[in-house]
């Protein structure tokens, strides 16, 4: 058996675990399939396996990311073989070429597919932006009302309530001293420095 295919063999178990979106972990089923290849080939952890075209890996990496896959199983059915496919394709020239189209035609049909949802849901983007804007609107008066209503209100318990508080803490400071005194503590002795201010 050739390093090739035993590489092939560590990607098909390693992958064998699912194949997860973005930056991943050097633990089976956690890392993408770049990831994957180079554990596979015995290569540092890394989403830069040298034994990968540059242009491939790229196409490989926006595949694995894409989020619309059910979950890690499913990445992986469909990622796994292009991983294996994608081993010993670094240098060559077609290899590069032929991802490159992939790669355009892939992100040009994305776009399409964007433009598409937008133009079929522009109608509705602006009624919602509108039943929102209005919402809002309405939403704001009223809060404005309810507000000057609460203040209104609510002024004369906010009143009582600061009086209430100062009466409170004066009363507090009165007893917290007449204690100190109470108790003789060290610095009482000293409060006649105070009788005439």
């Amino acid at each position: 058996m050739n390093n090739l295919e035993q590489t092939a063999k560590n990607l098909r178990e390693i992958c064998s675990h699912g194949l997860a979106k973005g930056v991943g972990v050097n633990k089976p089923g956690e890392m993408c399939v770049m990831q994957a290849v180079s554990i596979a080939s015995g290569e540092p952890f890394t989403d830069k396996p040298t034994c990968v075209d540059y242009r491939l890996r790229e196409l490989c990496v926006l595949l694995n990311d894409n989020y619309l896959w059910i979950n890690n199983h499913e990445r992986s059915q469909y990622l796994t073989p292009i991983a294996i496919a994608s081993l010993g394709t670094r240098g060559r020239g077609d290899v590069t070429k032929m991802a490159s189209r992939i790669f355009k035609e892939y992100e040009a049909k994305l776009n399409q597919f964007w433009a598409e949802y937008n133009e079929n849901c522009n109608q509705y983007w602006d009624e919602n932006n509108e039943n929102h804007n209005q919402f809002c609107a309405e939403y704001n008066e009223k809060w404005k009302q309810f507000w000057a209503e609460c203040n209104e209100n609510c002024n004369q318990f906010w009143d009582e309530y600061n009086e209430n508080c100062n009466q409170l803490s004066i009363e507090t400071c009165e007893t917290l001293l007449a204690e100190l005194i109470r108790l003789e503590t060290p610095g009482s002795k000293f409060l006649y420095l105070l009788e005439g201010k």
